[in-house]
């Protein structure tokens, strides 16, 4: 969080670039991820363009309402993915 004398909040997300990272370089994953960070009713996060390469700055009165849980769990799942990706094993070359 960023604290600016007379200017709003705002929480900086560490998202940036989540669809540089494995499962997410698919654009079907992709896309099932920006669907689900704009479904949380969050309005910066309804508005950003290319969301998944951002790092977007969302004013904390946005995460009222259970938006902060929600968001949280959200990028806990994207944890959780990357780390399962990460646990497989990489496919064989086929020569």
């Amino acid at each position: 969080m960023q604290a600016h004398h007379g200017k709003s909040q705002d929480w900086k997300s560490g998202s940036s670039g989540c669809a540089a990272h494995p499962p997410y370089r698919t654009a079907g994953l992709r896309a099932g991820l920006v669907a689900d960070l704009q479904g949380l009713g969050i309005p910066r996060l309804d508005t950003e363009d290319a969301l998944t390469g951002k790092r977007p700055n969302i004013p904390l009165g946005q995460l009222t309402d259970g938006r902060a849980g929600r968001l949280l769990a959200l990028v806990d799942q994207w944890i959780d993915d990357i780390r399962a990706h990460a646990a497989e094993p990489e496919p064989a070359d086929k020569d």
